[in-house]
């Protein structure tokens, strides 16, 4: 029998009705494959009866969000959490991963014979990390997201006669349900994004050829190794931080991490232990070396070195010495060829590590084969080829650590989640994402070091400079299309960077694609040539339509009056945890330390029934 995919969502209350417990008052499901098929209710009660009785597959777009109600209806409803592998009549199953990410929850009922009679849900944006409206728009759905009033009067259970609140639910729904079956007819019907790659990859080359390039590795080597494991490299120049910045551009690398795993010697096979210093080895080029040494940035150098979990040293600073003492460092090649050219290093000692076979060409057919597809398609399919093309790396650096939270309902009947007992599981491949992020590093870093006397901030895949040229340095590398190349994103007015992922540009929009309606600026020369910035709001162009992008042809004053464009601005900002409706507050004059937004940021609270979201302070600290 085919399984049945079905796309749920609730709407519950808010904290304004009540800041102790909260309840469903509204849910709709619609069938995946067949959107028109949709069902309605307005409590837990009739949703969970509706579950029991179509017993299939169930995705929500924030599983964390609406799996609270659910598994708190259970616990209240005789239903036992089960922490094993073999379902049982009226227990439900659970993964919740100890950081708190939840993946699936699985109901059983009972047994039908040899039949057992159970319920799965996932959660959708595991599979499609967008929000619901930028879904509708990445996928082209022929719906879009709506708006409605967080806070209605949730004993109105004649909800379904508002065809505004109708429209919302059903909307929300759909859109999901329409990219699922994309996915699924494209045979992407696994728990992540990132699992569904790596099943494509496998698939690709065959799974004999898999296992012997990426063997399993001794969990003692695998945690070694993985000390040499990071991330993208986030950093603000401190010679620009916090001061106005007369224009400048912003440039993004075509598929980063999809180009290093291209184009970049990788390795494969069983690691090889070697003690002291590694000595050159054509057969093995590729190591990850442990160090002790002490060192301090030279002039005119970016710092590459964070010191995580030390007690030292601050876990997201790049530092620029290590304060004359000596420290312990594990990393890759290419990250220690980045230590040596950008500090000076002293007091040297060699402490072993690991060597590696290499080669190019690894996942050119299947970079290859999506990069086609990405290049030539338009809509959802070119978007599930860059959700595949930047979601396979980070599936060979799979967590070992599977220890999971378990239920249980709290004294006041909110749910609670305990940390089990720890779980060790097996990777992947891990010295696989150690260098494809190195990879991914180097070429970020050593390009923004070429401009360096004009290097304002670097985000992984991005560099932001001063000055309206192409740095003649990276000139040669500079491409829209091409994997690997720099794109000009962007070319902003002035811009203001704070720390890192905290930063204001004002974009020049008159050639980008924006919605219409949005807020932009545009500067007036006055008679002593200075500038005078104007809110203006963006009309539509000709190609575009009510709900759609249009192309900038001009604006509205605040005045009303229509123009066509000439210089028009639209203020860009990144600010990591800040609010929608505190980046609306947002101004170029208030984009500063000190900044405080006092209901702009929403905590997740537990309560009796499910979960509020608690207004808090939001705030831009130094």
């Amino acid at each position: 029998m085919s399984k049945v995919y079905w796309v749920a969502d609730t709407e519950t209350t808010t904290g304004a009705y009540n800041e102790n417990s909260s309840k469903v008052w509204a849910w709709a499901v619609t069938k995946v494959g067949d959107e028109k098929e949709i069902h309605y209710g307005s409590s837990i009660d009739t949703l969970m009866n509706f579950f029991e009785h179509n017993q299939d597959n169930y995705f929500f777009h924030n599983l964390k969000f609406d799996g609270s109600f659910i598994i708190g209806w259970l616990l209240r409803h005789n239903f036992t959490f089960n922490a094993g592998t073999r379902a049982y009549p009226r227990t439900f199953q659970a993964l919740i991963a100890k950081s708190g990410q939840w993946y699936q929850i699985k109901i059983c009922y009972g047994r039908n014979g040899r039949h057992l009679q159970s319920v799965t849900i996932q959660d959708s944006y595991k599979k499609l990390p967008f929000k619901v409206a930028d879904l509708a728009v990445a996928f082209k759905t022929k719906e879009q997201k709506t708006k409605i009033d967080y806070d209605l009067n949730p004993d109105n259970s004649d909800w379904l006669n508002d065809p505004k609140i109708k429209e919302y639910i059903s909307n929300d729904v759909r859109i999901v349900s329409e990219a699922l079956d994309v996915q699924f007819d494209e045979g992407m019907k696994k728990m992540t994004i990132g699992a569904d790659s790596l099943a494509s990859y496998r698939d690709l080359i065959g799974k004999k050829s898999f296992e012997h390039l990426f063997p399993i590795l001794d969990p003692m080597i695998d945690h070694d190794i993985r000390k040499a494991y990071r991330g993208g490299f986030v950093w603000t120049n401190p010679v620009f931080a916090g001061k106005d910045i007369d224009g400048g551009r912003v440039y993004d690398v075509n598929s980063l991490y999809p180009s290093r795993m291209r184009y970049s010697l990788l390795p494969y096979g069983m690691p090889e232990i070697f003690v002291g210093k590694y000595e050159e080895n054509k057969r093995r080029p590729l190591y990850v070396q442990s160090i002790r040494c002490v060192f301090k940035i030279k002039k005119g150098f970016i710092p590459t070195i964070q010191l995580k979990n030390t007690g030292m040293f601050a876990n997201n600073k790049y530092l620029t010495s290590s304060n004359g003492e000596a420290v312990t460092l594990t990393l890759s090649n290419p990250d220690l060829e980045l230590l040596f050219k950008h500090y000076d290093v002293s007091q040297v000692e060699y402490l072993g590590g690991y060597s590696f076979a290499a080669k190019h060409g690894l996942f050119d057919d299947w970079i290859d084969q999506l990069m086609e597809i990405k290049m030539h398609a338009t809509g959802a399919i070119r978007q599930l080829a860059k959700l595949r093309l930047n979601n396979l790396y980070g599936k060979f650096a799979k967590s070992t650590d599977n220890t999971r939270r378990e239920p249980y309902l709290k004294d006041d009947g909110s749910l609670g989640l305990r940390v089990m007992n720890p779980e060790i599981g097996t990777g992947l491949y891990i010295p696989m994402g150690v260098f494809i992020t190195a990879w991914a590093r180097y070429y970020t870093i050593t390009t923004a070091q070429r401009c360096f006397d004009r290097i304002l901030y670097c985000d992984t895949d991005s560099i932001h400079i001063a000055g309206d040229t192409i740095p003649h340095a990276i000139s040669g590398d500079v491409d829209p299309v091409k994997l690997g190349y720099w794109k000009h994103e962007s070319t902003f007015l002035r811009g203001r960077f704070l720390r890192p992922k905290t930063y204001i540009e004002d974009i020049d929009a008159s050639q980008n694609q924006l919605h219409a309606g949005d807020k932009c600026s545009y500067p007036a020369r006055t008679e002593q040539n200075k500038t005078v910035t104007k809110v203006v709001k963006l009309a539509r162009g000709l190609s575009g339509n009510k709900k759609g992008k249009s192309k900038l042809v001009g604006y509205i004053m605040n005045t009303g009056v229509y123009a066509k464009c000439n210089e028009v601005y639209s203020l860009h900002i990144r600010c990591a945890g800040m609010q929608d409706k505190t980046r609306k507050k947002v101004t170029w004059e208030n984009f500063n330390f000190g900044f405080v937004d006092e209901s702009g940021k929403l905590r997740p609270k537990q309560v009796k029934g499910g979960v509020i979201l608690v207004e808090g302070p939001f705030s831009i600290n130094a």
